[in-house]
């Protein structure tokens, strides 16, 4: 957590880049995707946060890591890739 608090990083990040690291490593390949679950309690709908029932969803996380990135590149990435895929958290997958 104090890492990335002083990182300025989602603890979010942290784990998804070492899971994406982790399948890159087991797969040998340095470009990787795999689901990752939203809330979807984020759209624009008027007491959505009251509502009963189901909004999660599952929404694909690529990282793609060279050799040469550093550890704070990843989480760079990662951290914005994560950031923008909150525009597409209420696309469903079969989409």
């Amino acid at each position: 957590m104090h890492f990335a608090k002083t990182s300025r990083i989602t603890v979010a990040s942290i784990i998804y880049s070492a899971w994406g690291l982790l399948l890159q490593r087991y797969g040998n390949t340095e470009d990787v995707v795999f689901g990752t679950t939203t809330s979807g309690r984020t759209a624009k709908v008027k007491e959505i946060e009251n509502m009963a029932g189901m909004f999660i969803n599952t929404i694909p996380l690529r990282i793609n890591s060279l050799v040469t990135d550093s550890v704070s590149e990843l989480l760079e990435k990662t951290d914005k890739a994560l950031r923008e895929r909150e525009l597409y958290e209420n696309t469903p997958l079969i989409d």
